[in-house]
């Protein structure tokens, strides 16, 4: 009888042992040996992959969300498993939407990045430590500013702690931030990238030796990169296979005109800037991180990708910036990026499109080379069946209304939303309404387009004193949807020890419509 050889297998490495890709991370091998069916891969998360990969390729397995799925039944499987030996291009790959934090579903999307829930069954998350704006993780200027006031930011001639940087320069500062940095290794042993970055602010310091290297090298990266590269040599001596991390971040992103990155010093490069309803790669508003990433990647040997996915106005509305995103991230990779890390929904389980999104991502992020409309459009006809002819009716509509909006997609105030106007939402709820019609007699579908018109109905809510009255007749009506919708929704996409205050949080905006 057939058998599967899945793992490190005598019949895996007498196929494979000599296969340089293996060694890669997260690396998969697929072939058949006779009868034999071998599944295997890197170690660490290759072999639990390689088998996602038989599945989905062969068996028609898909996993749309972390609580809905398609498993056929076929008990005369037969499959003519072809050699396929593929590694990712991008060691890092983050799916940041609360529904994809947790350990299975992420592994089934490939999802490796820190926000994940990976423990060793799964084999394990990159775990970097602090994840980012370090500074005062590591000096909190509560325990160190009134003692040492010269180590933190000068700012219009005063010292400032709280909601600013580190003086970057002052040598006894150095000193005592790498024994910080020593004491944070030895906590954390299994750290994969330790991040040693600036604060979320934007208060740099102002001092002479600051000054002067932030002139000599353009921008505020030249005190701050000079200060890493510092921190990167010293810890390199003793740890040298764990790197230091940055972020080339606001004022921050601009490359420096002479210091370049130490070879362990990688490099997360933030758009938050750039206009998301336009791409990467060719987007007019967009040059000017064009010009950043280009001279990023060509100092840098490994450069991470901080990308922004989610309108942080409102994670509820709907938000048009699908249509870039398999090109994005094809141009970062084209950039030379290892690890991408898009930052999406991560607080609301519930918003506009978050499953399909989260399902594209994360197959967009294993393999860029994937066409991302084939992908959106495998999603929406195995999710929404019968009704999915209207989803991506709409689907494609709300992505064309990004044109019609000026300014960046990521936090675009909601009366500034011209997309969302009088055209949008009577076309949209028309086929909302048909949708539902074509699948009346399947509860689960109705469940779902329930769930997706959520975003629908609190746009529809929030802008009514802007949209044509016809739209909006009985406000109470809407929020009364609005409501049931969003408690089927909580109760079986939010954790358990969240939906109570999910829920309150409904009340009180529905009360709110009522009262007005």
């Amino acid at each position: 009888k057939p058998v599967f050889f899945i793992g490190n297998t005598a019949l895996f490495k007498k196929n494979f042992a000599n296969n340089g890709t293996i060694q890669k991370s997260d690396a998969i091998a697929l072939k058949t040996d006779g009868k034999n069916i071998i599944l295997g891969g890197h170690p660490t998360r290759g072999q639990l992959y390689a088998v996602y990969e038989f599945l989905e390729k062969y068996c028609n397995v898909r996993w749309w969300t972390s609580k809905e799925s398609t498993i056929p039944v076929n008990k005369n499987l037969t499959v003519d498993v072809k050699e396929y030996v593929y590694a990712p291009a991008l060691e890092y790959r983050e799916v940041y939407y609360l529904d994809a934090k947790g350990a299975e579903f992420a592994s089934c999307l490939r999802s490796n990045g820190f926000w994940t829930n990976l423990n060793k069954e799964y084999g394990d998350k990159l775990f970097v430590y602090g994840w980012c704006h370090t500074f005062e993780q590591i000096m909190p200027p509560g325990k160190y500013f009134k003692q040492h006031p010269e180590w933190f930011a000068l700012v219009k001639g005063k010292r400032m702690g709280q909601g600013a940087q580190l003086c970057l320069t002052n040598p006894e500062m150095r000193k005592e931030f790498l024994k910080l940095v020593f004491e944070k290794f030895k906590r954390y042993p299994y750290m994969w990238q330790m991040s040693i970055s600036q604060n979320d602010y934007h208060n740099w310091c102002e001092c002479a030796n600051c000054m002067k290297l932030q002139k000599r090298e353009g921008s505020e990266s030249g005190p701050l990169l000079d200060f890493v590269n510092f921190i990167a040599r010293e810890v390199k001596k003793v740890y040298p296979n764990v790197p230091i991390s940055t972020l080339a971040y606001q004022k921050s992103r601009r490359v420096p005109k002479t210091i370049k990155p130490e070879d362990n010093v990688y490099i997360w490069l933030c758009n938050i800037e750039n206009n998301f309803g336009e791409s990467m790669e060719d987007g007019k508003s967009n040059a000017d991180f064009r010009r950043d990433i280009e001279d990023w990647s060509k100092i840098s040997k490994q450069l991470f990708i901080w990308n922004y996915t989610a309108f942080f106005g409102n994670f509820m509305v709907p938000h048009p910036n699908h249509a870039s995103i398999g090109k994005d991230i094809r141009y970062f990779v084209k950039m030379k990026a290892k690890g991408i890390f898009p930052q999406g929904d991560f607080y609301c389980s519930i918003g506009d499109f978050v499953g399909l999104r989260s399902y594209v991502m994360g197959k967009m992020l294993w393999n860029p080379e994937l066409d991302e409309r084939a992908v959106t459009m495998e999603f929406l006809q195995g999710y929404y069946g019968k009704a999915a002819p209207y989803m991506r009716k709409y689907h494609d509509f709300l992505q064309k209304g990004n044109t019609a909006l000026d300014g960046s997609l990521c936090d675009i105030p909601l009366n500034r939303r011209t997309d969302l106007n009088d055209n949008f939402f009577r076309t949209v709820l028309k086929w909302f309404d048909e949708a539902e019609k074509a699948v009346k007699d399947d509860p689960v579908i109705l469940e779902r387009l329930g769930k997706e018109r959520i975003s629908i109905d609190s746009a529809l809510l929030d802008k009514r004193a802007m949209l044509a009255k016809e739209l909006v007749p009985d406000p109470n009506a809407i929020a009364a949807r609005l409501k049931k919708n969003f408690d089927t929704a909580v109760k079986r996409y939010t954790y358990p020890a969240k939906q109570k205050r999910r829920l309150d949080e409904m009340v009180v905006y529905c009360q709110g419509i009522n009262a007005n």
